[in-house]
């Protein structure tokens, strides 16, 4: 009988062949992981730099401009020889009138009548806000939050220099500068049927809107407005170009824009980046101009910036509020991206990257900022209830998306 050997068939084994699936798509991985650190991950940190940052905000300003109303002793038909919003120069004709011996009617007050105590600063309302102040600082103290105490000083120091604008000398009265008069022009009365041209008593841009605001919303006067309730008062002008003049009646309006100013209320995140005597530049949608700011200040519940223009634009003689962004320009630094920077237990700061390749937060102060960048204070800046505070130097090495990090990690 012959021997048969019989070969039998052998069967898959599926756990050796599952594991080496796991080990090559686990060899993948770290192979994937490490091309993406070598050709990603260096991004996520840089070195730090100095730079320039330009910061842009949208404000509703006020506009203040000189303004000369011009009433007349004339009464009676009058006829315009020039026309709303031209430019017109001293001595050149505007009007003509005309006593036709109709008698003009006594006009009642009109429209024009405006209640001015309504936007006057509330002076009751500062000292209030001071005692409160202190007192929060105190009790800021007492409590060893000292973190709130910076912002709590600064705010005080911005309105008690508002009081003492308001108890002392005037800025803008001291440098005799002022922004409303008011002209009568035409001698003595006119005999029926006799006529009398008036003339520009100087040059300006020609409007015959007058608003009954113009001898309150002035330059000198800019530390009295209320400007929370200013934003919420309608302020409309009424035309008072008519066939008929009365005596003593407005009749025109010059506005001389050699000079004015654009009074707006800083947003509290930048109010810090205002400084007087720095170059603004003042974006009204149609032009750039060059501005300076002249004042700040603290108004009600936020702080004031009065920026001076030299260059005419026509296109706002006649309006109080003029939609404008101002660029403040030229905050120079450290610029670091914004990302960078992360919140730790109520103090803003980086992580710096060190020797050993570990992270570690360094507090920071900011300059300015906008969406993308910031400029902050280099080498050390001072805390009032820490003194001299270490910060951020050049060529550190800082990590970038802040917030997917905590103190201590580890950056290959």
């Amino acid at each position: 009988m012959t021997a048969r050997t019989t070969r039998r068939k052998r069967r898959p084994k599926y756990g050796r062949i599952f594991f080496s699936i796991v080990f090559f798509l686990g060899l993948l991985f770290l192979l994937g992981k490490l091309g993406f650190d070598l050709f990603f991950r260096e991004h996520e940190t840089y070195l730090v730099d100095y730079g320039n940052l330009d910061i842009k905000a949208d404000y509703n300003a006020l506009v203040i401009q000189n303004e000369i109303v011009v009433n007349t002793n004339y009464s009676g038909k009058i006829t315009y020889y020039a026309d709303e919003g031209v430019a017109v120069v001293k001595g050149e004709p505007i009007a003509e009138v005309f006593n036709d011996g109709v008698e003009s009617e006594s006009s009642e007050e009109t429209a024009l009548e405006v209640s001015q105590k309504q936007i006057e600063f509330d002076y009751t309302v500062l000292e209030y806000d001071i005692m409160t102040l202190k007192n929060n600082i105190l009790f800021a103290i007492s409590q060893k939050e000292y973190d709130k105490v910076p912002a709590l000083k600064s705010e005080l120091i911005l309105k008690l220099d508002t009081r003492e604008k308001l108890e002392g000398e005037n800025k803008f009265l001291s440098n005799r500068t002022t922004s409303y008069t008011e002209k009568t022009i035409g001698e003595g009365r006119l005999a029926v049927g006799e006529k009398a041209n008036l003339f520009a008593p100087a040059e300006g841009i020609l409007t015959f809107n007058i608003d009954g605001y113009e001898d309150y919303l002035t330059i000198d006067n800019i530390y009295n407005i209320n400007y929370d309730d200013l934003a919420l008062t309608s302020i409309v002008p009424q035309s008072v170009k008519t066939n008929r003049v009365d005596a003593d009646a407005p009749i025109f309006k010059l506005i001389d824009q050699s000079t004015y100013y654009f009074v707006i209320e800083l947003k509290a995140d930048v109010a810090a980046t205002y400084q007087v005597g720095k170059h603004v530049v003042v974006n009204t949608g149609d032009v750039n101009m060059d501005g300076e700011i002249y004042d700040v200040f603290s108004n009600g519940s936020g702080t004031v910036a009065v920026i001076r223009l030299h260059e005419a634009n026509e296109s706002f003689y006649s309006k109080r509020h003029v939609a404008c962004t101002v660029i403040n320009e030229n905050y120079k630094g450290l610029k670091i991206n914004v990302d960078t920077i992360v919140n730790l237990d109520g103090t803003i700061g980086v992580y710096r990257v060190m020797s050993n390749r570990r992270l570690q937060f360094v507090p920071i102060e900011v300059i300015g900022y906008d969406a993308d960048y910031a400029i902050v204070q280099s080498g050390q800046f001072y805390q009032s209830d820490e003194g001299v505070v270490r910060t951020l130097s050049a060529n550190q090495e800082i990590v970038r998306n802040a917030a997917a990090y905590k103190e201590g990690d580890l950056i290959e």
